[in-house]
């Protein structure tokens, strides 16, 4: 695994994204409030107010876009390995068999429609029977395969973000990869991450869903989303190598 190639694929993609970023943060600062009657550095602060609404927009779709294009270098590297299912983490192994346990699972609903509850119990006990059986079978010749997709709306990728990417679906989706559950057990201006975070979502929703904003977004909110990207592209690459360079999609004894 050329590790050193993943991280120069993360940051090449940060650089691009943070370029961007930089241009419409440029823009905003084209207003100026120097030597001006009252009235005009109210109008000129609105206008920031508004620009900053376009900057939300382009500020979370980055957002979004690091996370899922970091963590699918991460996956697709995990797949490369061809790792043995037995050497892996639990987690990712119930990750990479999605498709099994959605099997038992259908299988599980379709009993609940049957009416003899002495069939049901048959039904119940074959229904474990068969998942035993491929489990085992899988456990023997199977290697780590996590499913994902190019499409953001795929349910059976481990990047599945659903509707959209806020605190609750970063931490699923951590969790699917084995991730520790608290490297976002962070504040911001004495604030929980996830607060801010899911504040940073609603905004940037109600704007593009065309809900009353009118006033737009103020410097001190601004500032408070553009730390939570600031920290989202700090901690995830760390987190991607530590877990590449101590091999933490392993078992102990096998790393």
């Amino acid at each position: 695994m050329d590790i050193d190639n993943i991280r120069e694929q993360i940051e090449k993609d940060l650089e691009w994204r943070l370029d961007e970023i930089a241009f419409f943060t440029a823009q905003l600062n084209h207003f100026r409030k120097l030597n001006l009657s009252e009235h005009e550095e109210r109008r000129i602060e609105n206008n920031q107010k508004r620009f900053r609404k376009v900057l939300v927009l382009i500020l979370y779709a980055h957002f979004e876009g690091f996370f899922r294009y970091s963590l699918m270098l991460y996956v697709e590297a995990i797949n490369e390995e061809q790792i043995n299912l037995s050497e892996a983490i639990d987690v990712l192994v119930a990750s990479s068999l999605y498709r099994e346990f959605g099997q038992y699972d259908d299988s599980k609903e379709r009993i609940k429609s049957e009416s003899s509850e002495f069939n049901k119990a048959n039904k119940r006990l074959k229904n474990r029977v068969n998942l035993i059986q491929e489990l085992n079978k899988l456990w023997q010749e199977s290697k780590i395969n996590l499913p994902i997709s190019d499409r953001h709306n795929d349910k059976g990728s481990v990047l599945y973000t659903e509707s959209n990417l806020n605190f609750e679906i970063i931490e699923k989706i951590l969790y699917r990869l084995g991730f520790p559950s608290d490297i976002l057990d962070l504040e911001i201006s004495g604030r929980k991450f996830k607060d801010v975070l899911n504040e940073f979502l609603g905004r940037r929703n109600a704007i593009a869903h065309g809900d009353k904003l009118k006033k737009g977004i103020d410097e001190k909110q601004y500032n408070e989303f553009k730390t939570v990207f600031d920290k989202i592209i700090t901690i995830i690459p760390i987190a991607i190598t530590k877990a590449l360079n101590e091999k933490l999609y392993l078992k102990e004894q096998f790393r």
